[in-house]
């Protein structure tokens, strides 16, 4: 009877256990595929996985590194002291979930990835997710163009738009920005091929594919910031992955460029030759706005805001207004929040000085150095650091004209790789 209930408890627990990671990785399909979408049922999914996440960490505090809990007690105390510098700002308050909030609940989430196999399942969702991306993409195409039928998959809130205007066409979806971190992981699995989530090479030969249709995909999002990091991804990629391999990558990197430059060259023989609506002078005057500071409305309103932040940090430069400030002479960058900026780094260094960018960059070069030593000295975990490091290069590149970092369903990607960096310190203890 003893060991009847035993057996009953332990299969309970498994069971709980079970369905916590499952939801888990269900909710962070959910922020991958529809952000800002379904926050009423996300939540239900948050709610389980927080209680989940608070019972492990009780039950078992081995699941994090000393070196990975005093990364965020000085992440979380650099966001709490800021705050307190400005703690009479319009924002400081809303502010707290990114500077508070949502470290401490990553901090939790990565209490709970206590095994390879984990790390293998949000790999999988990231690369599942990719693919249904780029076919959601392609079927709404072809709803527009009439080659498709319309289906209930079109009623998904995801912020449908398409737009032709001067020679080019661009359309909006929510999960748009995801593929500011998409992009580049899918790039950078280009260069691995030891860990168990490439050990199918299947599975690169879809990534081929799957990057061969997101490059038009890309161009016609219209995101400038997406553009640049895409032709970032294969260098960014070639670096990380040179520390591992050494001259062997020139291979694969050989291969992603090739993808991707023959996907853009018929892109663009298709412009020429085949589409009166689209055309290639479209295209290149989308490119040449983005150093385009008279004509171009947004660039000059970014200009604008960069000049009166530094002036402002002129004012106050060791730690600034704190964080959550308005901008000076009431220039307002959005009504709802008026502490809110598009220029992610200018503004960091308004709120915080130079103390506070100099304290926070310091922390992300620890990340940096840490994915290092895990691609140089661990055969476990190297290839899935490669990938998740060239994403995170290219997500911090693109953080400097648009504020991913400050939205809930993309601060994983800072929190990843400290994830990866986490499992191997304490296997290595």
């Amino acid at each position: 009877m003893f060991f009847l209930t035993k057996t009953y408890r332990f299969s309970s627990l498994f069971s709980a256990n079970k369905l916590s990671w499952l939801s888990g990785l269900l909710f962070f399909f959910l922020m991958l595929f529809v952000p800002y979408s379904y926050k009423f049922f996300r939540m239900l999914f948050l709610a389980l996985i927080i209680s989940f996440s608070i019972i492990k960490a009780v039950k078992d505090k081995t699941v994090w590194h000393p070196v990975i809990i005093l990364w965020f007690l000085l992440f979380i105390l650099h966001g709490v002291f800021f705050t307190l510098i400005g703690y009479d700002n319009i924002g400081a308050i809303r502010t707290m979930t990114v500077s508070f909030v949502w470290p401490v609940l990553f901090f939790l989430f990565i209490g709970v990835i206590d095994s390879e196999k984990k790390i293998l399942n949000i790999f999988n969702v990231i690369y599942i997710t990719g693919i249904i991306i780029t076919l959601y993409t392609l079927y709404y195409f072809g709803c527009f163009f009439g080659l498709f039928p319309s289906s209930f998959l079109l009623a998904l809130d995801m912020g449908h738009s398409i737009g032709i205007h001067n020679g080019f066409f661009e359309y909006r979806l929510y999960n748009i920005s995801t593929l500011v971190a998409l992009t580049p992981f899918m790039v950078g699995l280009l260069f691995v091929s030891k860990n168990r989530f490439t050990a199918d090479k299947s599975k690169i030969k879809i990534i081929l594919y799957i990057l061969f249709v997101l490059m038009p995909l890309v161009i016609l999002s219209g995101r400038r910031g997406l553009w640049v990091i895409t032709a970032c991804a294969p260098f960014i990629g070639l670096f990380w992955s040179h520390f591992k391999y050494g001259y062997s990558v020139i291979r694969p990197f050989a291969r992603g460029l090739s993808v991707l430059s023959i996907s853009l060259l018929l892109f663009f023989t298709f412009l020429t030759f085949c589409s009166s609506t689209i055309t290639f002078d479209g295209f290149l005057s989308e490119v040449t706005s983005i150093i385009d500071f008279n004509e171009n409305t947004s660039n000059s309103w970014k200009l604008t805001q960069a000049k009166l932040m530094f002036d402002g940090f002129v004012d106050k430069p060791l730690f600034g207004y704190g964080i959550g400030a308005e901008f000076p002479n009431g220039l307002r960058a959005s009504s709802q929040q008026p502490w809110a900026s598009e220029l992610v780094y200018n503004k960091l260094l308004y709120d915080t000085g130079v103390f506070g960018i100099t304290s926070y960059f310091l922390l992300i070069f620890c990340v940096f150095y840490g994915a290092y030593i895990v691609i140089t000295k661990s055969n476990k975990y190297s290839d899935y650091m490669i990938a998740t490091i060239t994403m995170f290069s290219c997500f911090m590149l693109a953080n400097a004209s648009n504020p991913y970092i400050n939205m809930f369903d993309y601060i994983w990607v800072l929190f990843l790789p400290i994830c990866i960096i986490n499992r191997y310190f304490i296997e290595k203890r």
